[in-house]
């Protein structure tokens, strides 16, 4: 995926027949989103942004979610947010985004909330787990690519992977 080279264009993918709506995921649903990325200009203003969000095509993911992101305008290093009713913060991680390398990601609902991993050649890292504005809202899966800067920005994208709860059977 690449954007447009004019600041603030933005290029998304989701599963839906809109950025909010059709095959909406909810979120006590979801067991594992998984992914496997390459950012190719990470010296260029940008966010990404993959997971679970209200609003895929807005800059913030909507008002709920569950994501790991790179904003270069806030960290060098990766992050992740889980937000419910506009509530919630990025926290970043000590693992830095690398230019031209690829990245393993996976977002686990776990007991208590929603536990981030990223990994790359290098190894593996978990980045936290987040207990708090925990979404419930309906929400997309999906991918969300933003140039803050008068030149486009690229993501590859090698895998993509969604588990679910299954469904319940009544006799």
């Amino acid at each position: 995926m690449s954007t447009g080279a004019t600041s603030g264009n933005n290029v998304r993918l989701h599963r839906g027949s809109s950025a909010t709506a059709g095959s909406l995921v909810v979120p006590s649903d979801l067991v594992v989103l998984c992914t496997t990325i390459r950012l190719v200009n990470v010296g260029t203003a940008q966010i990404f942004r993959f997971g679970l969000g209200q609003d895929i095509s807005a800059a913030n993911f909507g008002t709920a979610g569950a994501w790991l992101e790179f904003d270069s305008a806030s960290s060098a290093n990766w992050r992740y947010a889980t937000r419910q009713g506009s509530t919630g913060t990025p926290t970043s991680s000590s693992m830095a985004v690398v230019n031209n390398t690829w990245y393993d990601m996976c977002i686990v609902r776990s007991t208590n909330g929603w536990a981030f991993f990223v990994a790359n050649a290098s190894g593996g890292n978990f980045l936290g787990e987040l207990t708090t504005n925990l979404p419930t809202t309906a929400c997309q899966a999906g991918y969300l690519l933003q140039t803050g800067a008068a030149s486009a920005v690229s993501v590859d994208i090698d895998l993509y992977s969604q588990w679910t709860a299954p469904l319940s059977r009544t006799a």
